[in-house]
């Protein structure tokens, strides 16, 4: 990616931003491929601890769009196993309109069959054409990406959405060294409406980016 199109994306102010952050970077590929086979369906499966903690992630994302999900429609970027689409349905929310993306072949196999009627897409965030809709939600998907990737994903997410987007991440032990502090400073240069939670669990945090 040039440094052209990094300032577009990012702005002048961000313009130190390049693709070659030589922190740990994760082979989301053998990373997920690995919990499958060895998991299957479950929690474990897309490397959470346990359902329980998934959930409670699940429900303060849905907290924050709760009064209009139903109305609007809604992207689940890093889908997975389409778990999220599980949960709403437990709970009576569902999108008028529901889209799952994910970047592995064996997440959205593994999606269209457990939910046959729903349309779940192999897509690249960082990379391919997005679809624009109400809102992005990205529950633990971007907790594997580079620091650029991370910032990428957030302001493609925000960008393709009318509404906004929703999103969690690691506090503290992340995989890419990502500072919490750095991501409020990256989201407050393009976004003036921001929520925030991090009282629901030890070690993550949720934003709420949006346009209205």
């Amino acid at each position: 990616m040039s440094r052209d199109i990094i300032k577009s994306i990012f702005g002048s102010n961000n313009s130190q931003l390049t693709t070659n952050d030589s922190r740990l970077k994760i082979d989301n590929h053998k990373f997920y491929t690995k919990a499958i086979r060895e998991h299957g369906v479950s929690a474990k499966g897309v490397r959470w601890n346990s359902q329980e903690s998934q959930y409670i992630r699940f429900e303060v994302l849905t907290d924050f769009i709760k009064n209009d999900i139903k109305s609007s429609s809604l992207i689940d970027a890093g889908c997975g196993m389409g778990e999220y689409y599980k949960y709403l349905q437990q709970e009576a929310l569902i999108p008028f309109r529901y889209i799952g993306y994910d970047l592995l072949d064996d997440m959205i196999t593994l999606s269209k069959k457990r939910f046959f009627d729903i349309e779940f897409s192999k897509k690249d965030i960082l990379n391919d054409t997005i679809e624009e809709v109400d809102y992005y939600i990205c529950s633990g998907a971007m907790n594997t990406l580079s620091i650029f990737e991370t910032y990428l994903f957030i302001r493609r997410c925000f960008d393709h959405s009318r509404k906004g987007f929703a999103f969690n991440l690691l506090k503290e032990k992340s995989y890419n060294g990502l500072e919490v502090d750095d991501v409020k400073k990256f989201c407050s240069s393009f976004c003036d409406n921001i929520e925030i939670k991090d009282n629901y669990l030890e070690n993550d945090i949720s934003f709420l980016l949006t346009k209205l």
